[in-house]
């Protein structure tokens, strides 16, 4: 039996993956404002939603400004596994997508394949942790104005005290 021939098929199996590795195309993080210049390609995008609106059974996530960022396409028959109503779900949320950017009635859409492809990455700042925030605020400087009358009423009555 002949072994000569295990280096040779074990070189152009290594040959066969390192081709197939490179065939295989990086999907790129890009920003929001740029999603026209990748349409047909599968991209990664990051962005806050500020519109969600449900057409049948799509749900259209708006990322950036109207007119000049991206809707994010969730076709919910065909991907059920999102939570119940994802246009109140994701609103306002910090979310990450990845699918193909395609042109949808002449604006740049992202064609989201699975519900995998989409998770949230973060939370804007809670309005009513600012809303605490002035409260607190409030009540230290009535907590300092306070203190200031108690060490000027002492002080008064300090000097209106006769010294023995």
């Amino acid at each position: 039996m002949s072994y000569r021939h295990i280096p040779r098929a074990l070189c152009g199996a290594a040959l066969l993956l390192v081709w197939a590795a490179c065939a295989v195309q990086a999907v790129e993080l890009i920003d929001v404002s740029v999603a026209p210049l990748y349409v047909g390609k599968d991209v990664i995008v990051e962005g806050k939603i500020t519109a969600a609106e449900r057409d049948a059974n799509v749900v259209r996530l708006q990322m950036g400004p109207a007119g000049r960022g991206l809707t994010v396409a969730l076709v919910i028959p065909l991907l059920n596994d999102f939570p119940t109503s994802p246009e109140t779900y994701y609103a306002g949320k910090i979310i990450r997508a990845a699918g193909l950017v395609r042109s949808y009635r002449g604006k740049p859409e992202l064609a989201v394949r699975s519900a995998q492809d989409v998770s949230i990455v973060g939370e804007p700042p809670d309005a009513a942790a600012g809303v605490a925030a002035k409260k607190d605020a409030a009540v230290l400087r009535q907590q300092v104005q306070d203190l200031e009358n108690r060490v000027n009423e002492l002080e008064r009555n300090k000097d209106a005290t006769p010294q023995p």
